[in-house]
């Protein structure tokens, strides 16, 4: 399933880049999260929401390459997807610091 991504040095430099951010973002909410001596079920849905909302979307995306025969449409729509994805990251990050 991952071998799509594997065989493209592009998607793949994309892929790292959204696990970083959203690894970040995760780190600084538990950090937060732990300060204010939140539930258990909290944690858990700081460490699951994102790879079910973020990052499976995208390896389902990355499966679409084998429907698209130029790949480009798909690619741009990955690309884009990822940089949103990591856009937002950085803003929560952003936003859960200043508080």
């Amino acid at each position: 399933m991952l071998s799509i991504i594997l065989s493209h040095a592009s998607m793949l430099l994309a892929f790292q880049v959204v696990l970083i951010a959203l690894g970040l973002n995760m780190i600084v909410k538990l950090v937060m999260n732990l300060r204010k001596s939140d539930q258990v079920s909290t944690l858990a849905d700081v460490i699951t929401r994102p790879v079910l909302t973020e990052v499976f979307p995208l390896i389902i995306i990355s499966l679409l390459t084998m429907v698209d025969p130029t790949q480009v449409i798909v690619l741009i729509f990955y690309y884009l997807a990822a940089l949103f994805i990591v856009v937002r990251a950085l803003l929560e990050i952003g936003k859960l610091l200043k508080k």
